[in-house]
């Protein structure tokens, strides 16, 4: 069975036994998300053309064999062959180490030739695509774009994190408001119960009772929405990690909203983000490749000079066997210098893509530029969001703390009959609205908190999430 669908299968069976953390709901996601899936799939691709590039320096073994016939009826006839290793250099030639053979027989003379050769060869660039780095601009182009889909994958993995502890904590919300809902239903029932026993005994009005009632009303009509948006928000949840909605199992949630430590300090923010933001990285990789590209075209406009020489042994003879012996013997040397000259007119081409290159590196600025004022921006939305959730935090604990004592004050003098019910049932209202607000700012504290964890390119470490090797 894939691990996948066993861990699916093993959290199937065991979230009503054991509570489900957040962290463990971010890596059941992460095994089952298909979409991650392709995106690995595309990282392996980005790697295989690495070794591809590579690979364009191996050596390779060549063989040739041609027949030439001259005059009529063949009136001259000659057999070539060769074999060799050819090596490709990093300065951009090439070297080959080769045997030629030639026989040619002339049928008039009744005479044949045979020529043996074996020979070391080299052929470098001396302008145009010479040296290592025009050499090696494949490979690095590789290495680049393998870069890229990594921090595609790094984005693609970030924001699976953000959705999945989006819904998580969008679940532990719903169920918090209807555990709320229900405690607001079951102190709104007790309410009544004491106005009908405070009715009874003279001390309350009939108008009490009823203002308790629609009280009670309210309170049960918030239970049943409470309930749609736990069992709605539930199945985002069970959708996102991959589990199948038919069997519906019930997931029981481990983790509660707190106040997350947070250094909420913009100028280090922007500082590590320009280090680790997956999106900032990117464009760094796109201007660092249109610059190389810039630079191999202006390489590519200089003139072809080619510097090709061979040194080797040789042997001619009228006999074949002696030929090849000569060769070995070393006393016939043979060896060849030249220079290939290439120049275009009026080079248009060439002066074209150079022109192209200019305005991609140009494109590329702009749009670094672009990024750094976006990433300065989103460093300050979410440190000023992280700031403005821990304040919300912080007050709506304490307004809470305030509206309970108030509603426990005023149950005591509606007990004492020192109160109206009409208080107590806007202490209650006042204690639920504050409840809420404080779920509601614990919530958004938890997911500010991610954000600004992934602003700062640092989301996934902090989670012990880590890119697959």
């Amino acid at each position: 069975m894939p691990a996948c669908a066993a861990s699916i299968l093993f959290l199937v069976g065991t979230a009503a036994a054991q509570p489900l953390a957040l962290h463990e709901a971010v890596e059941q996601a992460i095994r089952a998300n298909l979409e991650l899936r392709q995106q690995r799939i595309v990282l392996q691709q980005s790697e295989l053309a690495i070794e591809a590039a590579q690979g364009s320096f191996d050596p390779s073994l060549w063989s040739s064999l041609d027949r030439d016939l001259q005059g009529g009826d063949g009136a001259s006839t000659a057999v070539g062959f060769g074999a060799g290793l050819s090596q490709p250099l990093p300065s951009g030639g090439s070297a080959t180490m080769a045997w030629y053979g030639n026989h040619e027989r002339d049928r008039e003379a009744t005479t044949a030739e045979h020529d043996n050769q074996v020979y070391l060869g080299l052929s470098q660039p001396l302008l145009s695509g010479a040296g290592s780095f025009s050499a090696r601009a494949e490979v690095r182009a590789a290495v680049r774009s393998r870069d890229y889909q990594a921090l595609s994958y790094r984005t693609a993995l970030e924001d699976l994190v953000l959705d999945v502890a989006g819904a998580y904590w969008s679940l532990v919300a719903s169920r918090e408001t209807l555990l709320l809902a229900n405690n607001s239903l079951a102190i709104a029932e007790q309410q009544l119960d004491d106005t009908r026993e405070r009715r009874e005994e003279g001390f309350a009005a009939l108008g009490d009772v009823l203002q308790v009632e629609r009280t009670v009303g309210v309170a049960r009509q918030a239970v049943v929405v409470a309930e749609a948006d736990a069992e709605e928000d539930e199945g985002a949840l069970l959708r996102l990690l991959g589990i199948s909605l038919e069997r519906r199992p019930v997931l029981e949630l481990a983790d509660r909203p707190s106040l997350p430590e947070m250094r909420l300090d913009d100028e280090h923010s922007l500082e590590v983000a320009r280090e680790y933001n997956a999106s900032w990285l990117q464009h760094r990789i796109t201007i660092e490749g249109a610059a190389e590209e810039l630079r191999l075209a202006r390489n590519g406009t200089l003139p072809s000079l080619d510097l090709t020489s061979t040194l080797g042994l040789a042997g001619e003879s009228d006999q074949p066997r002696d030929a090849r012996n000569l060769v070995f013997t070393g006393r016939q040397p043979a060896w060849s210098v030249g220079l290939d000259l290439e120049l275009p007119i009026p080079g248009r081409a060439r002066q074209l893509e150079l022109d192209q290159a200019w305005l991609t590196t140009l494109q590329s600025r702009l749009a670094m530029e672009a990024a750094e004022q976006d990433l300065v921006l989103a460093v300050e939305a979410a440190t000023r969001a992280a700031r403005r959730d821990t304040s919300r935090v912080n007050l709506a604990r304490q307004t809470v703390r305030v509206a309970e004592a108030a509603l426990a004050a005023d149950q005591e003098l509606a007990r004492e009959g020192r109160g109206s019910t009409r208080e107590v049932v806007r202490s209650l209202e006042a204690l639920d609205a504050t409840q809420i607000s404080k779920l509601e700012a614990e919530i958004d504290l938890q997911i500010s908190a991610l954000e600004l964890m992934r602003v700062e390119g640092l989301l996934l470490e902090r989670l012990g999430i880590y890119l697959e090797e």
